[in-house]
Parts: C-alpha cells; structure tokens; sequence
C-alpha cells in the first residue's frame, strides 16, 4: 500500500479484481514462457519477462532457468498477447546458437541466489516478436527505482507466469501429433525484505494455501517470471484502480508448504536494475 492508502484504511483484501486484472492486461504485453522440445513432447521450462537493457532486447529470467537448456537447438517460446489466456507454445521458436546468455555463477544452495540471467537475442528474433509483444524498457525506469528508499514490506505485488500445473496436452490421432496449451496467470500478494547479499536484494512474496481461491500448489513454471509492483488511486477502497505497473524483480524459489503458508524468493530491483543492467550494459 502507498502512504495514500493506508491513511484512507485501505487494507489488501480491499484491493478489487479490476485492479489486478488491469495489472495483468499490462504485463501481458512482456511476459513470455519458455519451452524445452524433447523428440514428440515439451516441457515448459519456467516464465520470463521481455525486456530492453541498453541497446541489447531479450528475456529477463531465472538462470536454472537458461540451464535446463542444451547448448544447441530450438526453445519454444510462448507469447500471449493481453487478455489471451491460453498460448499455443509450438511456434514461434528461437534457435540458441543465436542467443547470448548473460548470467551470474549459481549460489550454493537455490534458496539462496543468485539465480539471475538475461538471454539477449538477436536482432530478427527480435523483430519477429515485436509483432506482438513488447519489450520492457529497463533503462526508462532505472532511476527512480534507483533512487527511491522506500520500503515495499505491505505493499502490493503481483507475480506473472505460467504455472505448469495448468498445461494441457492434446494428442490428434493423425500421426499422434501433441498440442500443448499453456495457462498464463498472476498471484497478486505482498512481500518481505531479506538481508542482501553480495550486492544483491531479495524479497518474499507471500502465499497463503488456504484461501477460498486457493493459488496453484506448486508455482513451478513462474520461475523466472517478473515481479511487478502495483501503484493505485483512489479516495475509498471500492473507487481504488491501478495508476501504475512497474516491474520490479524475478521469481526464482518457492519453498515448502508448512500450516498452508509458503513464500516465493525473487531478486528485487537493485538485482534487476543495477547488478544485471550493468554487467548486461558493459558486456557491449
């Protein structure tokens, strides 16, 4: 919540669907699902979110991520465009010859981090996916996230990314030929400041299993999906509506249900926008 909301008594429950429905009609335009083909299957291997970083265009995502890649062939990429729920993920695909992986070394343990990367593509693939996409413009933003103190603890956040529970797979029979369908969606929450470590920030997102609607059990798939933070206005809880999207961070771990509680670890805006831009930035 903004300093505006909570003095009106706003509190998260009060946030309206519209809101979070807004918020996803905005990220839909860069959220992005990566799938990995294996003879006559595919795997979706985790979410992403399209960004540009200097001059460079290509997905920001979670490093296990990129490594569950071969070093050679084709990754499947899935491109909903707003408010499309279902994505067919056969086409168009990118070849990873042509990538260039922009990565840091893996933490010891994968709770931990970093976990961070950004697969620079190149320019045709580029063009080809702004067809219908967009590419989130980091530079734009640095700054201000930058530059602002504040502490997001309370306020809230969606995650974006396809959860893998969701994928439906459908064999014709000519040929057994094998449709997948993905599942796009948001899990809107708040999160908690961790210690940084090694020049990098963390954050939890919350997520509570017992909820009327509960949220998919396993989140596997939202990783490396982006975290965005949500800004909105109004003078009571029922007149609330989204002013602002901004992405902030990207989901890497979920830990274990314990009492029907467990938290998404993200790296969060100093990871995103100082420690990545700048290795991403001075690698050209």
């Amino acid at each position: 919540m903004t300093q505006q909301e909570a003095r009106l008594g706003i509190q998260f429950s009060d946030i309206p669907d519209k809101v979070s429905d807004d918020a996803l009609a905005y990220a839909a335009s860069y959220v992005i699902g990566l799938v990995r083909f294996d003879r006559n299957d595919g795997q979706l291997m985790g979410s992403g979110t399209l960004v540009r970083v200097g001059k460079n265009s290509g997905i920001l995502t979670a490093r296990h991520v990129l490594d569950g890649f071969p070093d050679t062939g084709e990754i499947g990429l899935i491109l909903p465009k707003p408010n499309q729920e279902n994505s067919r993920a056969m086409k168009p695909v990118i070849r990873v010859e042509t990538t260039k992986r922009h990565t840091f070394p893996l933490g010891a343990r994968e709770c931990d981090g970093p976990d961070l990367a950004f697969l620079e593509l190149a320019t045709y693939d580029v063009e080809k996916i702004e067809a219908s996409k967009s590419f989130y413009p980091l530079d734009l933003f640095r700054e201000e996230i930058l530059a602002d103190q504040s502490n997001f603890s309370g306020r809230a956040f969606i995650l974006t990314g396809f959860p893998d529970e969701m994928t439906k797979r459908h064999y014709f029979p000519e040929g057994q030929q094998l449709v997948m369908k993905f599942t796009g969606g948001l899990y809107l929450s708040q999160i908690q400041h961790l210690p940084d470590a090694n020049s990098f920030d963390y954050v939890d997102l919350s997520v509570w299993h017992d909820q009327e609607k509960p949220p998919p059990r396993s989140f596997g798939g939202y990783s490396g999906g982006g975290l965005w933070h949500l800004q909105m206005r109004g003078n009571t809880a029922s007149e609330l509506e989204l002013a602002k999207c901004t992405l902030f961070g990207v989901a890497f771990y979920q830990s274990g249900i314990v009492d029907g509680f467990s938290r998404i670890r993200c790296h969060f805006r100093r990871s995103v926008y100082e420690q990545l831009f700048n290795k991403v930035v001075g690698s050209t």
